[in-house]
This record gives structure tokens, sequence and C-alpha cells, in this order.
């Protein structure tokens, strides 16, 4: 039972890391010093999940019965996997708090395409910077963290109806992911 209590955990922490966009990101990956140590163990912990199912399924016809904590572990790591890839958790939770980001969205001034700053925290995210769009799109920063090794900036966070394949915030690898309504997440690379 302890790998099931300890892939719980594990899958838990991920999924409240997935509530921010970029925040995986940026703590899990380009944090060099996790990179290293992570990877590894996400690895061979993976590794050893499955060699542990794979062995449950061949004695499965055992009458005593395995406790299938691997097979169990694994659906864990599936449905965590699932919950994130569609963003369960960051909809739940920025739903609870849209209507404020909507009343920033609408004050927000229709000028040049520049970005402001902002420093205000809406439920658990905090939002450093926004940046409007003549179209009416607005864009919230809630994270940044580096893009690769060099000096290249990556912004994540919401965009109320983005329009375009680029916002205030960089013009490179921009993508965008559909929450509900007019509003998105995205990540974008200021290169």
């Amino acid at each position: 039972m302890k790998t099931l209590n300890w892939m719980i955990f594990g899958c838990g922490l991920f999924l409240v890391l997935s509530i921010w966009p970029g925040r995986i990101e940026v703590v899990a990956i380009f944090s060099l010093c996790l990179f290293f140590i992570w990877i590894p163990i996400l690895f061979f912990w993976s590794l050893l999940i499955i060699v542990k199912s794979c062995s449950e399924l061949i004695r499965i016809k055992d009458p005593d019965r395995p406790k299938l904590d691997g097979i169990r572990s694994s659906l864990v790591i599936l449905f965590t996997i699932v919950l994130i890839y569609f963003q369960v958790p960051r909809l739940i939770v920025f739903a609870c708090y849209s209507q404020q980001f909507r009343e920033l969205a609408e004050k927000a001034p229709q000028g040049p395409i520049d970005k402001h700053q902002l420093d205000k925290r809406i439920g658990p995210y905090y939002i450093d910077y926004y940046g409007s769009y003549p179209a009416g799109s607005v864009y919230f920063r809630t994270q940044s963290g580096p893009d690769g090794i060099g000096p290249d900036e990556m912004s994540y966070g919401f965009a109320y109806q983005p329009k375009g394949e680029w916002c205030t915030f960089g013009k490179t690898r921009y993508q965008q992911k559909h929450l509900f309504g007019n509003w998105y997440s995205f990540s974008v690379s200021s290169d």
C-alpha cells in the first residue's frame, strides 16, 4: 500500500501545481537543479511502477490474490495525466475567480499594445503584468520563467478574447488552450 500512497501524494502535488499556468514547467522542468533530480526520479519511479504492474498481471491467477498496488498506481498516474491534459484543476479554480478577472479585463485600456504592471492577487493567482490588444484582447500574466538557457523569458497566464498568434508578452512559441467562454490559458516566449 505504500507505493499507492506515495503515488497519490505525488500526483496530488502535480494536480495542485497545474492550477497555475506554467507552474509545472517553471518548477519541475526549467529549474536546473530540480531538472537533474526530478527527471531521473520520475523515470525510475515510472519504470518501477510498470515492472510492478506487469508482475502483478502475471500473478493475477495466483489464489492468494495479489494486492495490485502497481496496477492501482498506474491508474492513478493515468487519471492524473488526463486531468492535467484537459486542465480540469485549472478550470475549476479559475471558474471560481473568472468574474474578478472579467472585471479587470473590462477596465483594461485598449490603447497601444503594451504591458502594464498590475501587482494584484485574485484568489491563488498573482498577476504581475497585464497587456491589452486594440481588438479587445486582454492578457494576464501569472507566471514567468526562463525559456531555455538564454536570456529569453516565457510568460504564462490567462487571456480574455485572444486574437491572433501572439500577445503582449511575446511573439514566438505562442500557445493557447481554451478554458470556457472567452477565456484561455496561454504561454509565449519573449524571443
